[in-house]
């Protein structure tokens, strides 16, 4: 239990700039119909090594967490799907997390919006110091 606390310490005590990013986020593209753009992100998907969960650093889990995002025409996340787990449902759940906060454009058919899915791979790594 006490090696536990100290970890834990040591992970809060060390500034978010001395550590490496090293969970990513990749959208998955799929083909689209003639006249139909896909909803994308507006800023490159991001996961900080700040948003690892606590837990998971303790247990030093990593995995891959694969999500199905529905998104509406005013370009809301408002589904979010886990379609491959991690294994770990506190990553899953962080995935799903993250990916609702996530700031798309809306696909368009015809340059209308229009609702759509985006398949989002999550892969997570533990956090490298830089040291």
């Amino acid at each position: 239990m006490r090696a536990t606390l100290d970890f834990a310490c040591f992970v809060c005590a060390v500034p978010a700039a001395s550590m490496a990013q090293t969970s990513s986020v990749a959208v998955v593209q799929k083909v689209t119909p003639a006249g139909v753009a896909r909803a994308v992100p507006r800023k490159p998907l991001y996961i900080p090594d700040t948003d690892y969960p606590r837990e998971a650093l303790l247990k030093r889990q990593e995995g891959h967490t694969g999500l199905n995002l529905q998104i509406d025409k005013a370009s809301q996340v408002r589904v979010v799907q886990i379609i491959a787990s991690s294994g770990f449902p506190g990553l899953d759940g962080q995935a799903a997390q993250i990916a609702k906060q996530g700031s798309f454009r809306p696909a368009t058919k015809d340059d209308a919006p229009i609702p759509s899915e985006l398949k989002v791979d999550v892969t997570w790594k533990m956090p490298v110091s830089r040291r």
